[in-house]
């Protein structure tokens, strides 16, 4: 094969892309001994010599957990034995690759680097390392023969980075048995020193300790770093119970080893909790309703499944009782993130702020709300400073509404831009906020009120927020995975608009370019091992059914909203077209078709099936649903006919029987209910 055809097999099979691969000769000959892509696919093992600089042994022990995850077995052995925290391979000479116990095993030594300047003088063809090497996240990584392979970087996570993707290539080369690769240097640092996930555990859904774990590795495995589990009322706080007690609340022992998994997995666990609106589910409650701002503030968003009718929303920001809540709340939680010096308290979306019991204390001492927000956040930065001395994070919605009051942000705070659709304006949002504040860009998997996502509106979203974020001097992207609704769309549906975020947010070169970043294929290859390259077209080709449905809605997809606010969708049913619904379900159909082609060989393979045919069921259901609803053009879905109604409610039973299985398969069983209550709705309808 050509250069061209390596280089390209390489770039379509990375994630994410590396920013520089070249071969370490201007000519080669595409002769057996200069293939080191032979060499790798036949390799057993990894045998890593880590050099005698304060290389810790989480590098090894990632190694390993990664190397697995490949059908590699990746063993380590420091230079000097005092560096080493734990046994790693056998005693003896460290060139000695037989003493891992695979003699075919590839050599790679590791080592630190303190001063990038030494190495890029004896670099071959005069390569500059030192963008790569500057970077704190960056490595330079030399595949020589195949057999021998050198590895350096500035910090031990930079190793772990260079190691995955190595593994990678390593995995790419069993794809293509016949792939010829020439000795090569790969050169690779992040765009966006962060690049996290945020996963909503509040709205109903609170998953396994376990999901939560294998997750973990997943998101390693894409070079992502950090982690937030979105919190309003699931953590187990003692005193608290009536609020958590049913909501299947994450326990301080299950955060305990949840943030050593993220640790040894180079990612930040960063504690989450909100702390001003969304607090519906404690405010509610006896004992702490007189901590609301007002009595149903968000009553009137008759579609919002989850506030319709509360009692109460936010939490009172002139109430001291409320800032002992909050000064209790994160004294319970932040001990059990040891590995962070930051918090998310969010306060987004305000909506009742200075309409309630704050709105006479304003008029009284004549302020307006953006003060007294702003009153109320600094209240909050000092009480974290009292304690554990931690860096703010908060939503930038309501600073950016109130520029003025930008000023008076906490110094050490760090906005996040939020915006979930394709065109919303990041690049103006960035420089409204000015270079005052330490910014991520947030945008979504797009898979909230959905069954399967929107894909190309998550490409689109995650890539200009990505571009607009490295322009402007984003500190990170903080990808979010909302699950309004009953968070509904099963973990599987995410996994697509999380490759995105960690494509883009490592190499933004390729989010100047998102057509030509093959997800199907990547998912394949690297998610879901389908060596049959089905899965991948299937998750995609579901994921923009969506448009073939017009008008497309912000935030939702019709067949999603068909079922689970169907108390408006007969007025909806109106602008739509039958022949379009029609080939939506021709198209749900025909992936429905490629099920049983799957050969899949990823270690939540059993689950993804049953979770995608759960999302196919549902879609076709709701496609016979939504062409019920405009045929007989009535404006109550009990209107409709007796026939229609014979036909759909049995496959809407069995559709919500295979929701709760496929529910249980990764998450805790206690939000089921409430999850599963909007589904029943429609069954009641129709009953």
């Amino acid at each position: 094969m050509t250069s061209v055809t390596w280089a390209g097999v390489l770039g379509d099979n990375l994630l994410p892309l590396p920013k520089s691969i070249v071969p370490l000769s201007n000519t080669y000959a595409t002769s057996p001994t200069n293939d080191v892509g032979a060499v790798l696919r036949s390799s057993p093992a990894i045998a890593i010599i880590v050099g005698d600089s304060c290389c810790s042994s989480r590098f090894a022990h990632a190694a390993r957990l990664h190397g697995r995850r490949f059908g590699l077995e990746c063993f380590a052995k420091y230079t000097t034995s005092a560096t080493a925290e734990e046994p790693m391979m056998g005693e003896g000479n460290t060139s000695d690759v037989h003493q891992c116990g695979c003699d075919g095993a590839v050599r790679v030594t590791a080592d630190l680097l303190r001063d990038s300047s030494s190495e890029t003088s004896d670099s071959p063809l005069g390569l500059d390392y030192s963008k790569a090497l500057i970077h704190d996240q960056g490595y330079v990584m030399m595949i020589k023969t195949g057999k021998d392979v050198s590895l350096i970087s500035r910090t031990d996570s930079g190793l772990f980075y260079g190691l995955l993707t190595l593994l990678q290539i390593i995995h790419v080369c069993r794809l293509y048995p016949h792939l010829f690769i020439p000795p090569i240097c790969v050169m690779d640092f992040p765009s966006l020193a962060t690049r996290g996930l945020l996963l909503d555990i509040s709205r109903d859904k609170v998953p396994k300790l376990e999901t939560l774990q294998q997750l973990v590795e997943l998101l390693a495995s894409f070079k992502m770093n950090q982690l937030q589990l979105y919190t309003e009322h699931t953590f187990a706080y003692a005193g608290h119970n009536i609020v958590w007690e049913s909501s299947g609340a994450m326990t301080p022992e299950e955060i305990d080893i949840l943030d050593k998994t993220c640790w040894e997995n180079y990612i930040e666990l960063v504690p989450n909790q909100q702390s001003l609106a969304h607090m519906h589910r404690w405010v509610t409650k006896p004992g702490y309703t007189d901590l609301r701002e007002s009595l149903s503030a968000c009553a009137s968003h008759t579609q919002i499944f989850d506030f319709a009718g509360n009692a109460g929303y936010s939490l009172c920001p002139i109430n001291e009782r409320v800032l002992t809540l909050l000064s209790d709340l994160y004294s319970q939680l932040i001990p059990h993130f040891q590995h962070t010096s930051q918090i998310n308290v969010n306060l987004d979306e305000p909506f009742d702020l200075g309409v309630g019991k704050s709105r006479e204390f304003l008029r009284s001492v004549n302020k307006s709300n953006a003060q007294m927000y702003m009153e109320y956040l600094n209240k909050i930065h000092r009480l974290l400073q009292q304690t554990r001395p931690m860096r703010i994070q908060l939503w930038a919605d309501f600073l950016l509404s109130h520029p003025s009051e930008i000023p008076l942000v906490p110094k050490d705070s760090l906005a996040l831009i939020w915006g979930y659709e394709e065109g919303f304006p990041f690049s103006e949002k960035c420089k409204q906020l000015g270079s005052g504040i330490p910014f991520y860009v947030c945008p979504s998997t797009c898979t909230w009120n959905s069954f399967c996502g929107r894909t190309r509106n998550s490409i689109c979203n995650i890539s200009e927020a990505i571009l607009a974020g490295v322009e402007h001097g984003a500190s990170g992207m903080l990808l979010t995975d909302w699950g309004d609704n009953g968070h509904m769309q099963p973990l599987s549906s995410s996994y697509l608009g999380y490759a995105t975020g960690a494509a883009f947010s490592w190499n933004s070169e390729s989010a100047s370019h998102p057509e030509t970043l093959d997800l199907r294929k990547l998912l394949n290859s690297l998610v879901f091992r389908d060596l049959n390259c089905v899965m991948g077209d299937i998750v995609y080709n579901l994921g923009n059914c969506y448009n073939l449905i017009q008008p497309t809605f912000p935030g939702c997809t019709v067949l999603f909203r068909a079922i689970v606010f169907n108390s408006v969708f007969p007025t909806i049913c109106k602008r739509l077209k039958i022949p379009e619904v029609e080939a939506s379900l021709r198209e749900i159909e025909a992936q429905e078709s490629r099920i049983g082609s799957l050969s899949m060989a990823a270690p939540d393979t059993l689950i993804i099936v049953q979770e995608y045919t759960w999302i196919i069921h549902i879609l076709k259901f709701s496609c016979h649903f939504a062409t019920a609803l405009i045929k007989e053009s009535v404006n109550d879905v009990r209107k409709l006919s007796t026939s229609s109604k014979q036909f759909l409610l049995p496959i809407l039973i069995d559709c919500v029987r295979e929701f709760e299985a496929v529910w249980l398969l990764r998450n805790k069983p206690e939000g089921l209910c409430d999850s599963v209550a909007r589904l029943q709705h429609t069954v009641q309808l129709l009953s």
